[in-house]
């Protein structure tokens, strides 16, 4: 008989093919029961992915009045940037009142405009009512008088639990910081 050499683990090649074999069922095993489980009723221990969330379509039409709060409403003429505050009235599918902050930067050459906007909006659907935030991009077109954003729904509340969605704002937006008549138009989903 010959002896067996200990490499430096300690073990010998016979131990390694053991612990090699070993492994090799461990892992058969586990795939066979992770394929079987819903045949047989048996547990798998895979994750569960969640349903798709039903989109549906909603639509209607608001109106806001100028940026305002003072204290916080901002606009440089050198540099046409600004940051200022409003409100806005909601009817159609959507029904009820959002605050909204909008910065940007207007052309002053043109007086077009463009940024970002944030709208907290306290609404009711024909699902019920809660809370929805949106964050979006905006465009104006000064010379058409035309604002156009386009939002999505980064959270809810309420009813709205879970929100998602896009929303298209489209509307005339006759002097700088508005008020604005627009409608709007997008699909979104909720649990």
């Amino acid at each position: 008989m010959s002896a067996l050499t200990r490499n430096k683990g300690g073990t010998t090649p016979t131990e390694i093919e053991l612990i090699s074999n070993r492994t090799r069922m461990t892992l058969v095993v586990a795939t066979v029961a992770l394929l079987l489980g819903p045949i047989t009723g048996l547990p798998a221990q895979a994750t569960t992915r969640k349903s798709a969330p039903t989109y549906q379509p909603v639509s209607g039409t608001l109106l806001t009045g100028p940026c305002f709060k003072p204290s916080t409403q901002f606009y440089d003429p050198l540099t046409g940037k600004f940051d200022c505050e409003g409100i806005a009235q909601f009817s159609g599918g959507w029904r009820g009142s959002s605050r909204f902050r909008a910065r940007g930067i207007i052309d002053p050459l043109s007086n077009d405009a463009h940024g970002s906007i944030d709208d907290l909006l306290d609404v009711q659907s024909q699902d019920g009512a809660g809370k929805l935030r949106l964050v979006g991009q905006f465009t104006v077109n000064r010379m058409a008088g035309v604002i156009v954003i386009r939002s999505r729904i980064v959270s809810g509340d309420g009813d709205f639990k879970h929100a998602q969605g896009r929303i298209t704002t489209t509307g005339f937006m006759p002097v700088p910081g508005g008020p604005i008549t627009a409608n709007y138009e997008g699909k979104w989903a909720h649990d």
